[in-house]
Order: structure tokens, then C-alpha cells, then sequence
């Protein structure tokens, strides 16, 4: 794939509004990941008097691999410049998540709420 200009965040936002939107892959991993570890804060599991990190919690009860792979999708546009709407579109690419079916899929790759003795 050749490379594409990266089209400013407010761009795809406004041509693609359902989709959060991120300049890598790894980002978009990021983001799912942040955002489960606020959800496996409510396992009970007490992070504050030991090694474990939010993102053990998560690869635990995530089977993550999968989970990347249907929620984050490869967008290629044709994107309105939202600066000058009468100027052509801008080409580009980027990794979306579709975010009106998200909860459905991570639900799908939740494997099972951890213990703390898994963990260690």
C-alpha cells in the first residue's frame, strides 16, 4: 500500500462520524485496551499493593487477538477538508472502530473475569 497523507482527526470525524479514528493500528489498540481496563476496575481485583497492571487485567479476560481484529478496520476515503469544503477531498487512511456496535463485540471476546492468583 503506498503511503497515504494523514487526514486530521476533525476531518474524519466529520465524514466518517461513527467510527472512533486513529492514525495506527497500534493506537487503536491502545484505546480498546484503555478503555476495557475501566471496565476490569469493576473485577474487584485491587491493583493498588501489587505488580499487576490494568492491561494484565485485560489481556486475562479479553482474548484480545480476535477481538482486534473485528472491531478495528482499515478505512481508506476520500475525506472533505473540513477547513475549505469547496476544495477537493483528501485521500488517506486510517483505523477506525465502528463505536455503535463496540460494547457487541468485546462482549463476544470477553473470556472470564480473572482472579488475582491467575494474575500472579
Amino acid at each position: 500500500m503506498s503511503e497515504r497523507p494523514i487526514m486530521s482527526t476533525e476531518t474524519r470525524h466529520e465524514c466518517h462520524p461513527e467510527f472512533a479514528a486513529y492514525d495506527t493500528e497500534a493506537e487503536a489498540k491502545a484505546a480498546i485496551v484503555e478503555g476495557l481496563s475501566e471496565q476490569a476496575d469493576s473485577f474487584g481485583i485491587d491493583l493498588a499493593d501489587s505488580d499487576i497492571s490494568p492491561d494484565d487485567v485485560v489481556a486475562a479476560a479479553w482474548d484480545l487477538d480476535p477481538l482486534y481484529a473485528e472491531a478495528i478496520s482499515e478505512l481508506d476515503c476520500d475525506c472533505r477538508n473540513e477547513y475549505d469544503p469547496d476544495a477537493d477531498p483528501v485521500h488517506g487512511s486510517f483505523y477506525g472502530i465502528l463505536t455503535s456496535n463496540f460494547h457487541e463485540v468485546e462482549s463476544r471476546h470477553f473470556s472470564h473475569t480473572p482472579t488475582v492468583e491467575e494474575l500472579i
